[in-house]
């Protein structure tokens, strides 16, 4: 696959995995209504794909060993259309199977984007390809959460929902175009795909027992459960600090969303030019304005949010690209890449919970700010070591 096609996939995957579960978000009322579901219905709706980001990724891991990376993506894409139609074609139940077969898809799409950029990138544009990725989500998350209620007041939840159907088809369509009729539906890769790379010993391609995977675990887990909490519960911290109302809310999501594609795009930048433990100090400043600002300034929410913006889109892109880069082989990657995002989507499944109790246990936002405060330095810390000692191992100087 050309450069410029592989960014075309990364894109692609991005728009469609994303855009497809942020539309829920915005007509949660409209869903529990229509469908009979209370508060912790439509919580357990939204909460099962992050459930299976974690959950499956070992499987989606074997899936891609088995079937090879170009059927995987082929897969992925067609799984996220039926999981969409599923989900808007019945009752409760519907709902609820046609997003854990999202949830499947999408967890193979995960783990399948760091295998393909090892695979397809330059070393040197690693970070360029996991940047548009990550990017594309952000934009496609903003996208859908502006476009869904219109759509929904037009023509209905069902139709408005399903219509992303159409977008998974369109990008399987352009996977196609870029790969070909003939790879895109070959059970498995050319066993010469990867004859280039040298074999390493079983010992190098450790994942469990090497710290730079557990380190990548847990930064991964750390930066996941800051944004997945902050996400959920900035509108309610904004109202209780500074009386924003459900439109400005609103506004901060965007806010948040639109400087991810900054940090996505902006943060391969500085790798390149400096290194990656550069990268991860910027990261890491950005993130510990969300905390620390709302805490000690609150009215200066929006700048806040921009920096904080700036932080989580590319907290997610030097992982993912370490995750490429740090691997040594197309199996290490493919292995390390579902330990990284399954035991740290675990841990982000948690971070909504787990801020909205300390806030029912404390009574205000400070211990709940304190805990994204914790959760952003281990990020730094261990994502930060391991990008020095990948720096120093020669494995990944400057991911680009």
């Amino acid at each position: 696959m050309t450069f410029l096609g592989l960014v075309l996939a990364a894109l692609t995957m991005s728009i469609v995995m994303r855009s497809t579960l942020v539309a829920v978000a915005p007509i949660s009322d409209v869903l529990g209504a229509d469908l009979g579901l209370d508060a912790g219905g439509i919580g357990l709706l939204m909460t099962i794909p992050v459930l299976s980001f974690g959950l499956l990724s070992g499987a989606a891991s074997l899936v891609i060993a088995r079937i090879g990376p170009n059927l995987a993506m082929t897969v992925m894409l067609f799984g996220v259309a039926l999981g969409v139609i599923v989900r808007s074609a019945g009752g409760a139940g519907a709902a609820f199977a046609g997003t854990a077969l999202l949830g499947a898809a999408i967890t193979v799409g995960n783990v399948l984007l760091p295998v393909l950029v090892r695979r397809d990138a330059p070393p040197e544009r690693a970070g360029i390809v996991t940047g548009v990725f990550v990017a594309g989500a952000n934009l496609a998350s903003l996208v859908a959460t502006v476009a869904t209620v219109p759509l929904v007041d037009a023509v209905g939840w069902r139709i408005a929902l399903g219509l992303w159907a159409v977008v998974a088809l369109g990008s399987l369509a352009v996977w196609i175009g870029i790969i070909g009729p003939g790879p895109a539906f070959r059970r498995r890769s050319s066993p010469t795909a990867a004859a280039d790379e040298p074999t390493p010993a079983p010992s190098a391609e450790r994942t469990w027992g090497s710290l730079t995977a557990i380190c990548l675990l847990v930064g991964f887990g750390a930066q996941a459960f800051a944004y997945y909490g902050v996400t959920t519960w900035l509108p309610a911290i904004l109202a209780d600090r500074l009386g924003v109302g459900p439109g400005e809310a609103g506004g901060v999501a965007g806010l948040f969303q639109i400087f991810g594609v900054v940090g996505a795009l902006g943060i391969p930048l500085i790798a390149s030019r400096l290194n990656a433990a550069a990268a991860v100090g910027a990261i890491w400043a950005c993130w510990l304005a969300v905390p620390l600002g709302l805490l000690l300034m609150p009215e200066g929410w929006a700048v806040w949010m921009a920096l904080g913006g700036i932080g989580q889109g590319g907290g997610i892109t030097i992982v993912l690209t370490l995750v490429a880069q740090v691997g040594r082989s197309q199996r290490h990657v493919r292995r390390l890449s579902a330990l990284v995002q399954g035991g740290g989507y675990v841990i982000a499944a948690t971070g909504s919970f787990v801020l909205g109790a300390a806030f029912q246990a404390s009574g205000g936002w400070t211990l709940p700010l304190w805990i994204v405060l914790m959760v952003v330095n281990a990020f730094g810390v261990l994502v930060g070591l391991t990008a020095l000692r990948a720096r120093r191992a020669g494995a990944a100087a400057a991911p680009g």
